[in-house]
């Protein structure tokens, strides 16, 4: 009988049971492209309507690198509210598409997922950058498919 490993199915999954290799880095953003994510923001939002456009998310710093912004996710509402204790204004969790949270980092600025806790993992910015793409065009592809089925 032979043992076959089953690729996780979840961001918290891959992050468990992430190896430091190329395939596993690989798994970890292929599982939060695909993920709903917790964000803290400085006003209430119910995540379906438009946001405030004065709405702040959390940006923590890369450890001790405190200069290089890093854009703070997590994998569930207890990581993002055990961490808002510490983060003044930032008090308000959201359930997000990781996607749409990408679209909200600006240049130079990377991703921390789970910072602070475990298990956790940081995107680089200049792979952020990379990631942006894909959900800007995942987002161009989703829009077209809508307009082309609403226009039938």
């Amino acid at each position: 009988m032979t043992n076959v490993t089953q690729a996780p199915t979840s961001l918290i999954e891959a992050l468990e049971r992430f190896q430091d290799t190329v395939e596993g880095r690989q798994t970890v953003l292929q599982q939060f492209l695909r993920a709903r994510v917790f964000v803290l923001l400085d006003r209430p939002w119910d995540g379906r309507s438009l946001p405030n456009s004065e709405t702040r998310l959390l940006f923590v710093s890369d450890g001790e690198n405190k200069e290089q912004a890093m854009l703070a996710v997590f994998t569930g509402r207890v990581q993002a509210e055990t961490a808002m204790r510490d983060m003044g204004e930032f008090n308000q969790p959201v359930e997000v598409d990781a996607q749409w949270a990408l679209l909200a980092v600006p240049p130079d600025t990377g991703v921390r997922i789970n910072p602070n806790s475990e298990p956790a993992f940081r995107i680089l910015p200049e792979l952020t950058v990379e990631l942006r793409r894909i959900a800007e065009r995942s987002l161009a592809q989703r829009q077209g498919g809508a307009q082309g089925a609403a226009s039938r």
